[in-house]
This record gives structure tokens, sequence and C-alpha cells, in this order.
């Protein structure tokens, strides 16, 4: 499944740059939107894990 629609559909609204989905103790961020659709997504990694 491609991250648009893995993150589309963990959205309960409509995908916006900066918009967070977890996925276990990471997160993934969306960073660019073009034409409606997510062109870039970024890795957030806690600096610690509990």
């Amino acid at each position: 499944m491609p991250w648009e629609q893995f993150m589309c559909a963990k959205l309960d609204e409509l995908a916006v740059v900066g918009n967070r989905v977890r996925l276990g103790k990471l997160e993934l961020v969306i960073r660019d939107i073009r034409d409606d659709k997510i062109t870039r997504v970024g890795l957030r990694i806690p600096t610690h894990l509990e």
C-alpha cells in the first residue's frame, strides 16, 4: 500500500501538512502535499524509547 493511501486511511480528516500518524512508537508526518496528494512523508523517531 502506498504511503499516501496508508496515511489517508488512518486520518479522520482531510490530509494537511503537519498531520501525524503513529506507527508503533514512531510517527509519520506529512511534509508536503501537491495537487491534493501526499508527496513527502517524514519519520519522527523519539530520542528515548520508554
